[in-house]
């Protein structure tokens, strides 16, 4: 089979991702004899575009996207532990994306940049396109680095980044809020076990510093490099978190900023925050250019159902617009 591939079929601007759409047959196992062929030259046009979209092979249930990681992949796909944001786990190496509120648009970011170790390839498949909205939006983190202004790039340089995260323990009234909108995870859901020997010893092989609070919360700390290297061509690229674990009405919206506030008025009690490597504050002038260079910089992927969206997670951020109406998007993840 031999597949076609359109340039340029994206919103916005930047290094538009490639779109490659079945001319013969149009099944999944197409698509796995396409990934397993052409393994090599896809992994190397990833590195360049940061993404590829197959559209038209019908990925659109958990069976399918395993197929499809394993066609493409040498190694399993990666359990999420560690991982931040809300979302189920539906089979082995494949959970919903991000589980957080419709009227809450995911800021660009680099997955799991926040950790010492982070997937090299990401892979949504399309199991429902929302009605409207919910387009996943895309940056290309070289393009990002370079658009950075000298003062802020040499900042993040030259300190890092330190992140802390504070998660919760059991509790009824959180547990509650998290059937209305689902906004943080606790400690046992973040780590996929509620022993707390187990905990101590994840969090060491990952690099993470770690204290349980009185509270029975667990408090999780490191510091990052803001930019590395790719691991593939080299090339420098930015490459952290430091806006997304800094909350701001900007990106959260009025009334849910107001919400995590209320919820959360100590600092030192919030679930994210975000400073420099060395313990000093981000500015908030700092913040607003890098979403500033963010918005410069995204291209939008409208999706249908059956899609599967491979990316770079070095080379491309993603990011989720709002929505309204039913929307479910597969995620698995691989180290290789």
């Amino acid at each position: 089979m031999e597949p076609s591939v359109v340039e340029h079929a994206f919103e916005g601007g930047g290094r538009a991702p490639l779109v490659v759409q079945p001319r013969g047959r149009a099944t999944v196992e197409a698509l796995a004899e396409l990934l397993t062929a052409h393994r090599h030259d896809l992994r190397e046009r990833l590195a360049w575009s940061g993404a590829i979209l197959f559209r038209g092979f019908h990925v659109d249930d958990p069976d399918r996207l395993a197929r499809a990681v394993h066609a493409f992949s040498d190694g399993p796909s990666l359990a999420y532990v560690g991982g931040d944001t809300p979302r189920t786990r539906l089979a082995e190496g494949v959970y919903t994306s991000t589980e957080a509120p419709a009227g809450v648009p995911i800021p660009l970011h680099s997955e799991m940049s926040y950790l010492p170790r982070h997937p090299r390839h990401l892979f949504f498949a399309c199991a429902q396109e929302p009605s409207r909205g919910g387009e996943s939006t895309l940056a290309d983190t070289r393009a990002v680095l370079a658009s950075m202004a000298p003062w802020v790039r040499d900042r993040f340089v030259a300190r890092g980044v330190r992140y802390i995260q504070v998660m919760r323990g059991k509790s009824r009234a959180f547990d509650l809020l998290e059937h209305v909108a689902a906004a943080s995870k606790s400690w046992m859901q973040v780590f996929e076990t509620d022993d707390r020997e187990e905990v101590d010893e994840r969090c060491r092989a990952l690099g993470l510093e770690h204290e349980w609070l009185p509270s029975g919360h667990l408090m999780t700390s490191t510091v990052l490099p803001a930019v590395i290297f790719h691991s593939i061509t080299g090339e420098p690229i930015w490459f952290n978190q430091a806006h997304l674990f800094n909350w701001s009405p900007r990106w959260m919206g009025l009334l849910y900023y107001a919400g995590a506030m209320a919820l959360h008025p100590r600092r030192a009690t919030r679930t994210h925050r975000a400073e420099y490597g060395d313990g000093g504050a981000i500015e908030p002038a700092a913040l607003k250019h890098i979403l500033d260079v963010l918005d410069a910089n995204t291209v939008a992927c409208r999706w249908q159902r059956g899609d599967l969206l491979i990316l770079d997670n070095e080379t491309t951020m993603h990011g989720r617009t709002v929505f309204s109406g039913a929307r479910r998007i597969l995620v698995s993840m691989t180290s290789d």
